[in-house]
């Protein structure tokens, strides 16, 4: 319907143009065509462009996927290890907590303590190393 109006108003005004001039009914009708052809040219070479556009954004949306999941796979194997560290720590303690009346040495406390000091240093360099990613 919206085509057919498009034709009926070319052709309205070529008509009032061209009214002094004879124009066939054929020529008439092959300007409207060469006219709506060059509409649909430029309507697909529009949706060409949004295509690119869209293919752009679909891989950078893919790359930017695969880069936070190696992130993501880079932050869980470094949290398992000092959670592994961790375990180990509370298991001793717990060792330490059952044996009779004994109290912790210093040496055994100094050892824990120095554990516990690396363990703060390599989340501390985890956190450090994601918040330097996420500026990147």
């Amino acid at each position: 319907m919206i085509l057919n109006n498009i034709i009926i108003n070319m052709t309205k005004k070529q008509i009032s143009k061209n009214k002094n001039k004879s124009i066939s009914s054929s020529d008439r009708l092959e300007v409207i065509l060469e006219d709506v052809r060059d509409q649909i040219v430029m309507v697909a070479e529009g949706v060409s462009v949004v295509n690119d556009k869209i293919d752009r954004v679909s891989n950078e949306l893919n790359e930017f996927k695969e880069e936070t999941a190696s992130n993501f796979r880079l932050v869980f194997s470094h949290f398992s290890v000092l959670e592994d560290e961790l375990v180990d720590i509370r298991k001793e303690l717990e060792k330490l907590k059952k044996r009779d009346s004994e109290k912790i040495t210093r040496k055994e406390f100094v050892v824990f303590e120095k554990r516990i000091s690396k363990l703060e240093i390599k989340l501390e360099k985890v956190v450090l190393a994601n918040k330097i990613k996420q500026k990147v």
